[in-house]
């Protein structure tokens, strides 16, 4: 990288890949895969292949990932795919993930942990990709003969999580709504409990091996109308978050302190995201997500 004038984080790191090369134009760092002949002279059909690079299509479908998924991650109908990598990093424990786009780094699936974290708080502007998000990981559970169960009120969340049995995806259009429906009526000290003890993400305890994962949308104002409330309180603690759209600094939620000033000023196209921080060992990044499907007058995609 030294010889090319590249920053190491500007070319992506793939390991075990023969005859992967780097070069610069103008001032851009451009790979290409080299392929060698076996044997002397003119080689026999079939004899040179060229290993296939992983890469993010420019405009994903969701029928892309799910083809590729299917090939890396093999459905399984009782478990789910099971893997101990999340986008070419080691996932938190291992355990069970769910792919649901694609790193910009590597080119490699992303995939959402499901063991180790009972909350996944998405983030991001209007229109920048988080209902498609939450529409998408309907489809890929379904592929995965996972149940994912919509609950935008106290009822329904807390009814699912009660039913849970194996591992079960709740998703979640509106925390703020969510929480006004809670907070909006009388609540006993033991109902709250409750709930937040299915959105608290554990800290270092592996969390429960059969649990529900919540992935709910969160928007910025719900920390200047909850904060202080135990369910928020429980939800932001130790958050796994997706921030759609870019600009970092202007998110509420989510502490980005550690990425530098540029980074965190920037904006993102649509259903484009960065993925927080959560531990040493689990994939932060930033991602691509499929942003074309095939329903009609689908609502605040």
């Amino acid at each position: 990288s030294c010889f090319l004038g590249q920053s190491m984080r500007d070319i992506p790191i793939i390991q075990e890949c023969p005859g992967r090369g780097i070069g610069v134009r103008d001032g851009t760092a451009l790979e290409f895969q080299a392929v060698k002949s076996r044997g002397r002279g003119k080689s026999p059909p079939g004899s040179v292949c060229a290993r296939k690079y992983p890469a993010v299509p420019p405009d994903p479908t969701l029928e892309d990932l799910l083809e590729r998924a299917v090939s890396e991650y093999p459905p399984d109908s009782q478990k789910g795919p099971e893997s101990g990598r999340i986008a070419g990093r080691g996932a938190s424990g291992g355990g069970l993930v769910l792919p649901a786009g694609y790193d910009l780094r590597s080119g490699n699936l992303y995939c959402l942990p499901l063991t180790g974290v009972n909350c996944i708080l998405v983030a991001g502007k209007t229109y920048s990709g988080r209902h498609t998000f939450l529409f998408n990981i309907s489809i890929i559970a379904a592929r995965y003969g996972l149940r994912c169960i919509r609950a935008d009120t106290y009822e329904a969340l807390i009814t699912a999580c009660r039913e849970a049995e194996g591992t079960v995806i709740i998703t979640v259009a509106s925390t703020a709504a969510l929480l006004d429906d809670f907070y909006s009526k009388s609540r006993s000290t033991e109902e709250e409990n409750e709930l937040a003890s299915y959105l608290e993400n554990p800290m270092g305890t592996g969390g429960r091996n059969i649990h529900p994962v919540t992935v709910a949308i969160v928007e910025n104002e719900v920390r200047h109308l909850f904060s202080g409330r135990k369910v928020f309180d429980a939800m932001t603690r130790h958050p796994y978050g997706i921030s759609f759209g870019g600009c970092l600094d202007e998110n509420r939620i989510f502490d980005f302190s550690y990425l530098s000033f540029a980074e965190t000023q920037m904006s993102q196209c649509r259903c484009c995201a960065t993925v927080l921080k959560y531990d040493e060992k689990s994939y932060f990044g930033n991602i691509k997500i499929p942003g074309k499907i095939n329903v009609d007058n689908f609502e605040n995609v």
